[in-house]
């Protein structure tokens, strides 16, 4: 099943982990994968009905929390996925993706202050989160920072070798110098 997932062949993935959940329904390793690849399939509902499931049956580790919250935010259903964060963040204040989804649904419930915390809380714990550090550059940007955009952006464009920048952040990069009237 995680073969077929890395391919992208996410019907035979979902075919492979719908047999080891037949096989094994106490495996929380299997309702995951199913959980992922009937996410991915578009069965959205299916999927957190066997996230919630992995999540019982893995004892409530904090990664599953947080695969969960992320189901929940993608589903606009910002007190669940607030519920999962805080979960995660109480079985273990140190994980980088727990703190990135609180910050994820502070800012979209419109709290871009503590979304900005919560985001340099997940960066001092992981300082390669690229997910995080445009989160922080667009909010820096969208409160009239520019420049603190920029300098965020830098940091990130410096963390990949040469050449080899995602073309988003060069993006990103040239709208924030553009605005700051840089256009050299």
């Amino acid at each position: 099943g995680k073969d077929a997932q890395q391919k992208g062949h996410w019907e035979k993935a979902e075919a492979y982990f719908a047999d080891a959940v037949q096989r094994s329904p106490a495996d929380e390793r299997a309702r995951c994968g199913y959980a992922e690849s009937l996410w991915c399939r578009g069965a959205q509902e299916q999927a957190v009905v066997h996230m919630v499931e992995a999540v019982k049956l893995s004892g409530d580790d904090p990664e599953r929390l947080v695969q969960l919250g992320q189901m929940y935010l993608a589903q606009n259903n910002l007190p669940a996925a607030m519920r999962q964060a805080d979960r995660a963040i109480a079985a273990n204040k140190h994980l980088a993706s727990a703190w990135g989804l609180r910050a994820s649904v502070q800012r979209a419930s419109g709290q871009n202050d503590e979304a900005l915390a919560a985001y340099h809380r997940a960066l001092s714990l992981q300082p390669h989160y690229p997910e995080a550090q445009v989160a922080v550059a667009e909010l820096y940007n969208s409160s009239g920072r520019p420049q603190r955009a920029l300098a965020t952006l830098q940091s990130l464009a410096g963390q990949y070798p040469p050449g080899s920048v995602p073309p988003d952040v060069l993006y990103r990069q040239g709208m924030v110098l553009k605005q700051l009237g840089r256009n050299q």
